[in-house]
């Protein structure tokens, strides 16, 4: 007798439920990398005038949270752009 797979029953399935999560994770960080180059290059200025021309150091601290945050800073993006 075959023993039980892990899973719900169908052979397989913990890779392929762990697969579509990372999927899912990967294409989030890079829809966030590619706002996070359009929010350094057009929104950062606007959004804080302090920080118009930061250092690549700066930029480099922030850019993790762009790519997490990115939806939140997109709606203020939005918000900010109809404001004007």
């Amino acid at each position: 007798m075959p023993k039980p797979q892990p899973g719900f029953g169908i052979p397989g399935t913990p890779v392929l439920v762990a697969t579509l999560i990372l999927a899912a994770l990967a294409a989030y960080a890079l829809a966030g990398a590619a706002f996070a180059i359009y929010f350094f290059a057009r929104v950062l200025s606007r959004l804080d005038p302090a920080a118009a021309h930061p250092h690549w150091a700066f930029r480099l601290c922030i850019f993790p949270g762009v790519v997490a945050l990115w939806p939140l800073l997109l709606r203020r993006t939005l918000a900010l752009w109809s404001n004007a």
